[in-house]
């Protein structure tokens, strides 16, 4: 589109002219398309009313609609243009604007008649009339598929995040975290804002202390020795255990009461635990038996064993084996009443992280159901000594608090 308003012939200054607006841009036509183009006159004059006029080399294969009139000052205007159905050739075109001032509106053609050369404004608009064909399938632009989604964002959970900060903190080589941990780090920090990372990071630290003095107090904790079992073999000569001198009573300070192998197992128990298990009594009102007191401390077995004494040397036997399988039994008891103790103390520690909760939460159950069972098994009712009223053992003694099955 091309506008040229044409300079004056008396060599003063440009005549009142128009503002024009054509559209679309370019200003082109095309063969079979009916739709209308436009343009739209502004007059810019704030005193002066404009009469126009629009004129065309070829103005059989346009409709113009108005084609001429006039604007008041500050006035404005559209002209709807539209294409001849019966154009079938390409072409080049231009349309003519004319304007000319009307100080006392005259009608349009009084105007026209009445202006000179000089009071007349003219501007060129070029256009043009295009055969556009339809675009080949092959060269029809496709749209581009839409760009994929981002996915969801994905963060690692908190107790992964604050396993890392901890093991972060630490200087040992094993400790080192890796390139897919640090990654890991970054990017949750990256989607964390700055206060609450520096409270994970505070976290971290805290946890971190607890769990060094925790394994600071289980490395100095002092377990007892392995207690080594008590051989017995019922096909060879071996030396019998016999039970003290009263079943009634077992006391580390009898000499003849307590047999050696049992005084030396009894020092291989930690403090507290052989003062519970020795200082064990049965009731006053408790019966003994009195051919218990007068046995002998130790018999040696010799021979295969047989002769008319057979039947009383395998009992004496199974009474030893059976005393000290008592014995042995009432400290693991205890051993395992302290794993209750102690669990317990370490699952309330809130410090613990939830998989070493659950590992010790089963290891207190477990210590528990042992104790229990041991507390209110029948089969461990004094069947070493048949008929007697009173046991020896100090299990037997927790036992009764527990009603039998």
């Amino acid at each position: 589109m091309e506008t040229t308003p044409m300079p004056t012939e008396g060599g003063g200054g440009m005549p009142a002219a128009l503002d024009i607006t054509p559209r679309p841009c370019p200003f082109d036509f095309v063969l079979g398309d009916r739709t209308k183009r436009s343009l739209h006159l502004h007059n810019p004059s704030f005193h002066v009313p404009l009469h126009f006029k629009i004129q065309c080399n070829v103005s059989s294969r346009f409709r113009l609609q108005p084609s001429k009139g006039m604007l008041q000052p500050r006035g404005t205007i559209t002209v709807y243009i539209q294409l001849s159905p019966q154009m079938s050739t390409e072409a080049d075109c231009v349309f003519l604007v004319l304007s000319v001032p009307s100080p006392d509106n005259s009608v349009d053609d009084d105007v026209w008649k009445r202006g000179t050369s000089v009071m007349i404004s003219k501007q060129y608009i070029s256009s043009r009339i295009v055969n556009v064909s339809a675009p080949d399938k092959a060269d029809e632009v496709r749209p581009s598929p839409p760009p994929p989604s981002e996915p969801p964002l994905v963060l690692a959970p908190p107790s992964l995040i604050m396993t890392l900060l901890m093991k972060n903190k630490s200087k040992h080589p094993t400790n080192q975290l890796t390139a897919s941990e640090i990654a890991c780090l970054r990017h949750r920090k990256l989607h964390t804002p700055s206060d609450e990372w520096s409270n994970l990071m505070s976290q971290a630290a805290t946890k971190r202390k607890l769990l060094q003095k925790q394994r600071q107090f289980l490395a100095t904790a002092q377990l007892p020795p392995p207690v080594r079992p008590f051989p017995f073999n019922y096909d060879t000569p071996v030396e019998v255990l016999s039970p003290p001198d009263s079943p009634c009573r077992r006391s580390d300070t009898s000499a003849t009461s307590f047999p050696s192998n049992m005084r030396r197992l009894s020092h291989q128990v930690p403090i507290g635990l052989g003062e519970r298990s020795g200082s064990t009594t049965c009731s006053s009102s408790s019966t003994c038996d009195s051919t218990t007191g007068s046995r002998t401390l130790y018999e040696d077995v010799k021979g295969d064993g047989s002769g008319p004494n057979k039947d009383t040397d395998d009992e004496q036997q199974r009474q030893a084996y059976s005393m000290w399988t008592r014995y042995m039994l009432d400290v693991c008891v205890q051993q395992l009443e302290q794993v209750d103790e102690v669990c317990g103390d370490l699952v309330r520690d809130t410090s613990q992280s939830e998989k070493a909760q659950a590992k010790l939460l089963a290891l207190k159950k477990s210590a528990h159901t042992l104790v229990k069972l041991c507390h209110t098994s029948p089969f461990l009712l004094d069947g070493h000594a048949q008929g007697s009223s009173c046991t020896s053992s100090p299990l037997s003694s927790r036992r009764s608090q527990f009603p039998s099955r």
